[in-house]
């Protein structure tokens, strides 16, 4: 404990927590002396906890002094080609110093953390990766434990967080109420990422240089394989402890479904491939939970999808997949089904483990209101993202029915609904008393609307635990003005006085 008369210059080095400042805190009296306490720390937290902390700017301009160039380097943001890098004086030793030094951040990091940051290896540097899909990869991958009082989705955004603080990942994009959205990894720190789950046989990425590339002799075991624009992978390679699947670029560069383990492969990650997609045996791999066929050729899921009992994400968004095959309501632990424009099943209600779903209000399986019914019974459904076209032509509108006219949320279902983004032309929106119960976030995107007609949006105050409203238009007139008029006249009378209402261009 310091004397209260005496002033006093302390360093404290490489800070590891919060609780370890206000473990500490006490013992440094303020009397106003001039005293000083300077902290470094990996964490941002910790470095708020220590008190107030110098302007972004200001690190940034004492660390390029008092630092090598190159070790700066690590923290910005700009990307660096290797002309630059030799231009600043980034040498290969020099870079072998600033790996040693996210070495120690990344064996500070608890094994979960470690995992996650890991897997990051399977996307090339600086690649923008979005959050959503991390979080599901990780889930799927196994790499979550859940913390008490916290669900997996929770502790998975904690790790988000945490990864962001030690500056090892960088947010890209932002949501509108201030949540990342998307990430990126710096090329250094990706290469000590790829250095480091290469070296613990965890990853082997084959790029398009590699023309027939099989899996090393020596490293038979490796658990996440990524295919980056590579044509075709040695169909002698031995994929029998393959756990991850992610092929970016051309999807002929997957392998055969039946040279995979049916008992140990968790994700089939498509995303974005281009080229015919093949499914030839998928229905064997028992074991998987993550498929994403998101922005892929493919035209029709198989009926037998029902037997990969363990399923947690489907994504078909941006494909050509018109109808979902009825046997995917026997998916019991489905917890992510991003149907995009295909049709859905009836009684999708029975899906009891359904947390999210992105799909279509779509008029061939009924109307909105049948629609709206059926997605309502869904029991533990927390986030619906649903895509409206209810105005075809003007021509069609006048003979369309009032229902087909309106989107309307009754008082009856989404008893667990706490975030809903409706997205598309819908001339008529409405809220009744007592509907939505626990929604918190309300988005609303209007597309190719008829402006004159685009104001019918009522009932918003009856949203009893509305926090947020976003509203975002693709085009401009007089129904945007109004819109957005009705909106806010909506929250002057709301329950919540704080309601939040944010217009996004």
């Amino acid at each position: 404990m310091i004397k209260a008369m005496t002033s006093y210059l302390v360093m404290i080095d490489d800070l590891r927590s919060t609780d370890q400042w206000m473990a500490m805190e006490s013992c440094f009296p303020e009397n106003n002396l001039g005293s000083r306490i300077i902290i470094t720390t990996r964490i941002e937290d910790a470095a708020k906890a220590g008190g107030p902390v110098p302007v972004e700017a200001e690190v940034e301009t004492l660390f390029s002094r008092k630092v090598s160039g190159s070790m700066s380097g690590v923290f910005d943001n700009k990307p660096q080609t290797k002309d630059a890098c030799e231009r600043s004086g980034l040498q290969r030793v020099e870079l072998e110093q600033m790996k040693q030094f996210i070495k120690v951040t990344y064996n500070s990091l608890s094994p979960d953390l470690r995992a996650c940051l890991l897997y990051l290896s399977i996307f090339p540097a600086n690649h923008e990766i979005d959050i959503e899909r991390l979080v599901r990869l990780w889930l799927a991958n196994g790499f979550i434990r859940r913390r008490e009082n916290h669900s997996m989705e929770d502790t998975a955004g904690c790790h988000i967080h945490e990864l962001i603080a030690r500056k090892l990942i960088k947010p890209s994009q932002w949501s509108h109420d201030g949540t990342p959205r998307s990430c990126t990894v710096h090329r250094v720190i990706h290469e000590f990422i790829v250095w480091q789950a290469t070296k613990n046989k965890f990853v082997c990425l084959i790029h398009a240089e590699q023309r027939g590339a099989s899996l090393s002799p020596s490293n038979p075991a490796v658990r996440w394989l990524s295919l980056q624009n590579s044509t075709k992978l040695d169909i002698g390679a031995d994929l029998s402890y393959v756990r991850s699947v992610t092929v970016l670029g051309k999807a002929s560069a997957l392998p055969p479904q039946t040279k995979l383990s049916s008992k140990r492969l968790r994700v089939l990650d498509l995303e974005g491939c281009e080229g015919a997609v093949l499914l030839d045996g998928l229905w064997e791999l028992l074991h998987l939970r993550y498929l994403s066929l998101r922005g892929t050729d493919i035209s029709e899921l198989p009926e037998k999808i029902a037997e990969l009992i363990y399923l947690q994400t489907l994504d078909v968004r941006s494909t050509k997949v018109k109808e979902l095959p009825p046997s995917i309501v026997g998916l019991e632990n489905l917890m992510h089904l991003l149907a995009g424009n295909a049709k859905l099943p009836h009684e999708i209600s029975k899906m009891k483990a359904l947390v999210t779903l992105s799909c279509a209000n779509n008029r061939s399986w009924g109307s909105s209101a049948s629609v709206l019914k059926e997605l309502g019974e869904i029991a533990n459904l927390r986030e619906l993202e649903l895509f409206c076209e209810v105005t075809q032509s003007s021509g069609d509108k006048k003979h369309m029915p009032d229902d087909e006219k309106q989107v309307v949320f009754m008082r009856d279902g989404f008893q667990t609904l706490n975030k809903l983004h409706i997205q598309g032309s819908f001339p008529s929106l409405s809220f009744k008393i007592g509907a939505l119960p626990n929604v918190q976030v309300l988005e609303l995107n209007f597309e190719k609307g008829h402006p004159e007609e685009s104001a019918g949006v009522s009932g918003i105050e009856h949203l009893l635990s509305l926090e947020h409203v976003l509203l975002e238009f693709s085009h401009h007139g007089g129904g945007t003005t109004a819109t957005y008029a009705a909106v806010k006249e909506a929250a002057k009378i709301h329950p919540n006085k704080h309601l939040k209402v944010t217009i996004c261009s």
